[in-house]
């Protein structure tokens, strides 16, 4: 009877690590993805890439469904992604993207959306690189509407007010980029995430 209840825990446990995939990149709740984003932000400016890692991680595992080992993944790539781009730029482009892809499969893999792992990596990139070179932020917005059509299927103006939200946030923080962003200012960009993804979920809502 012992070992008859430690198999069922076991096989709970891997249950729970590996196949608990219950993934819907509709359902989320905008106050912890700005939450989340906000403290990704932080992280990645400041180069603490095991908090970025974290945040990146239970995004994955609290707001979109992903099981545990899948959420570890997901982390993983994006993590060293954004932290081949902050250190090494456009000087290590293919592994960095190789990293979008993979981490875009993943999603893609477990999603019911049919996405093209691929092209949403493309776009990842590009936007990245455009706000390194202060390219025009419609140019941005443009870019990041065009990923969110890609990954939810949807025309690319139903992402525009949304993405715009985003690159403004995006601004106001690269305004301070050379003095230390205040709590209070930190609070903003978050409210502006939160007012994104509502936007978003508003568009993406069957």
């Amino acid at each position: 009877m012992f070992k008859m209840i430690l198999l069922v825990l076991l096989l709970s446990f891997i249950g729970y690590w590996f196949f608990r995939d219950q993934t819907d990149l509709r359902q989320f709740d905008p106050k912890l993805m700005a939450f989340y984003e906000t403290r990704s932000w932080k992280a990645y400016y400041e180069h603490e890439w095991i908090q970025l890692g974290r945040y990146l991680y239970l995004t994955s595992r609290d707001e979109y469904g992903f099981s545990p080992w899948n959420s570890i993944r997901l982390g993983y790539h994006a993590t060293l992604a954004a932290k081949d781009f902050r250190i090494h730029g456009n000087m290590d482009r293919s592994s960095i993207i190789q990293h979008l892809i993979h981490y875009y499969e993943i999603i893609a893999s477990h999603s019911e959306i049919r996405m093209s792992p691929e092209k949403c990596a493309t776009l990842e990139y590009e936007w990245w690189q455009m706000r390194r070179d202060k390219r025009p932020m419609h140019e941005i917005t443009e870019t990041i509407a065009s990923l969110l059509s890609e990954i939810y299927q949807r025309p690319l103006s139903s992402f525009t007010p949304c993405a715009t939200l985003r690159v403004e946030m995006m601004s106001f923080r690269d305004e301070r980029r050379n003095q230390i962003i205040l709590p209070s200012e930190w609070d903003f960009i978050q409210s502006g995430l939160l007012q994104s993804y509502e936007l978003l979920q508003a568009k993406i809502t069957p």
